[in-house]
């Protein structure tokens, strides 16, 4: 797994809190991909989490535009994240 944040722009912003909390993970292969990662500062969302977006880029440069699921991860959310992030990896490998 590979860390895909990219520049100096904060994830979560409040009053005068900023911090990078969010993550997003991906396989190597992924990675090589990802393009225009960007963190939007100034869309409202309703919520002190910054909205990411990032285009991952096939052989065919075929671009699709992705959302992030956020989680808010506590101990009895761990085995729901942990099956989830193991789906994607199986879908990926296929």
């Amino acid at each position: 797994m590979v860390v895909v944040n990219r520049g100096d722009t904060p994830t979560f912003a409040r009053y005068d809190q900023k911090s990078y909390i969010d993550v997003i993970l991906c396989t190597d292969k992924i990675y090589d991909n990802i393009q225009e990662w960007k963190v939007e500062e100034e869309e409202e969302n309703l919520s002190w989490h910054r909205n990411i977006y990032y285009y991952i880029c096939e052989e065919e440069k075929e671009e699709i535009l992705l959302r992030v699921k956020r989680w808010r991860l506590t101990n009895n959310k761990r085995p729901v994240l942990m099956r989830e992030l193991q789906d994607k990896l199986d879908t990926q490998r296929r």
